[in-house]
């Protein structure tokens, strides 16, 4: 991928951030919607995922509870939520991460819960039959252990049309290639790809930090005194991984709780936030190669002690604005202004100084255009906001119902006839810690363009369309190309 010079692309996205300014609405950015929503106040909340379950176009919430029962809401519409935790046939209980992705390619989203009770945990995987209720068919699908599991993540790591399954535990972690089926079936080849090891893991998150289109895995370690650090695996295809974390900065971050990646300098590469549990959080930029390197000290993300975080164009322009679950402190909300660097406008965003944050997720809730913010907490002050831009400007790409490639897939949006690389998105399970979005591309635009989508699928094909300016499209269809049957995402201008 060629880099445009940073002198142009300093240029490029703050006069962008400025022309945004005036799409901003009066007052505070996220108002709280709790209260009426249908939300209980649940104790013990670890991650959080907005997906849809039901194909009504409006995301779930599934809320897993590491000391009670998982629950699981039903998006009502208007920030309205009904829960269906029994007639959908969830029954589990003392569940941390959980990640929803439709793994047989049926059309209905399957739901893997890592319940990590001391000592030993499992792995549900629950399938939605016809009937509309939830069964486990985690032994009969291969995926069985008795580690003490975390999170998990889904891509399709070995670029063969069927998602697979990478779970974080403080036993090893475990990859699963799909063997395809229905119900699905999973083998484990944790070593085969080259992910043996027996480290402490928190989180996880498989994107293309490359730019290849081979999802990239990143793996969030660490603990009280404890000397190891994350790492960063490079896809190197075939379902093989190589350990590239030398070549980077991850080393500065101790006790890493999860990671979140987005274009946060706008130059066309995914770059990485990661949460610390007992320092400060770090912000690592993308060389354009997947060497990441660590900006924090100029970024003005000042954040420490955090768990969990999101990234997404929150205040209406093209940038991925930061918030931040504070342990420690409140939620914290980051503006990004440009080049890698951020303002910190927690106080003017409109959120409540609770401490205990634990999962974060930004999603169009009320699919209306733009992100709205939940955030779990362990003390019961579980938070829902609603975002108050409620304006035309922005481009929503949604996949087809049945799709491997979507999750780990990275989206670019460049102004027709730029020089600039454009700024990427990144479709992620597992982002910042157990918590995951809705698997489409949301881009708030400053005006009407035109503009140019590219998309990278982790299935190896890829994917564009010319002169697009903003509502809900469908994702263009993935074509392969190339001696390697991969076709990277070309620079706008060529």
């Amino acid at each position: 991928m060629r880099r445009v010079a940073a002198p142009a692309s300093i240029v490029l996205v703050l006069a962008l951030a400025l022309s945004c300014r005036t799409t901003l609405a009066a007052g505070p950015l996220f108002v709280e919607a709790t209260a009426g929503s249908g939300i209980p106040a649940l104790r013990f909340g670890e991650g959080v995922n907005a997906v849809d379950l039901d194909g009504d176009d409006l995301p779930e919430l599934f809320l897993p509870c590491v000391r009670g029962r998982d629950r699981l809401l039903r998006n009502s519409g208007n920030l309205r939520f009904e829960e269906v935790t029994d007639p959908w046939g969830i029954t589990g209980e003392g569940g941390i991460g959980a990640v929803v992705a439709d793994l047989d390619l049926d059309g209905r989203p399957e739901i893997v819960v890592v319940r990590g009770a001391w000592p030993s945990g499992t792995v549900s995987l629950l399938d939605r039959g016809a009937g509309g209720r939830f069964a486990e068919v985690a032994p009969s699908a291969g995926i069985a252990t008795s580690k003490n599991g975390i999170a998990a993540a889904v891509a399709d790591v070995d670029a063969d049309g069927r998602p697979d399954l990478f779970i974080s535990t403080w036993g090893g972690d475990l990859l699963y290639l799909n063997q395809g089926g229905s119900p699905p079936r999973f083998v484990e080849a944790t070593v085969a790809a080259g992910l043996g090891g027996a480290e402490r893991s928190w989180g996880a998150l498989l994107a293309d930090f490359t730019g290849d289109g081979l999802p990239d895995l990143f793996v969030a370690r660490g603990g009280p005194g404890s000397p190891e650090r994350s790492r960063l695996f490079i896809n190197r295809g075939g379902g093989r991984f190589e350990d590239t974390t030398a070549g980077t900065d991850l080393g500065n971050s101790s006790f890493a709780m999860g990671g979140v990646a987005a274009d946060f300098d706008a130059d066309g590469d995914l770059d990485l936030f990661v949460t610390s549990f007992d320092g400060r959080d770090r912000l690592y930029l993308n060389d354009g190669r997947g060497a990441l390197q660590d900006a924090t000290a100029d970024s003005g993300i000042s954040s420490l002690r955090s768990v969990g975080a999101a990234a997404g164009c929150v205040d209406g322009d093209l940038l991925p604005d930061l918030v931040v679950a504070g342990y420690e402190g409140p939620t914290r909300f980051f503006r990004n202004l440009g080049a890698g660097r951020f303002a910190d406008e927690t106080s003017a965003a409109g959120l409540q100084e609770h401490r205990r944050n634990e999962g974060v997720v930004l999603a169009d809730l009320d699919r209306d255009g733009d992100l709205d913010l939940y955030v779990t907490n362990l003390d019961g002050n579980n938070r829902l906001y609603r975002n108050t831009l409620d304006n035309a400007g922005f481009l929503r790409i949604v996949p087809p119902p049945v799709t491997a490639g979507m999750h780990g897939a990275t989206g670019r949006l460049a102004r027709a006839g730029a020089a600039s690389p454009g700024v990427a998105q990144s479709l992620q399970t597992g982002t910042g810690f157990c918590s995951q979005g809705p698997p489409e591309f949301l881009f708030r635009l400053p005006d009407a363009g035109p503009w140019h989508l590219y998309v990278l699928y982790a299935d190896g094909s890829s994917g564009s369309m010319t002169a697009v300016t903003g509502g809900t499209i469908p994702a263009p269809p993935g074509r392969r190309g190339g001696e390697s049957g991969r076709t990277p995402i070309p620079e706008p201008h060529e």
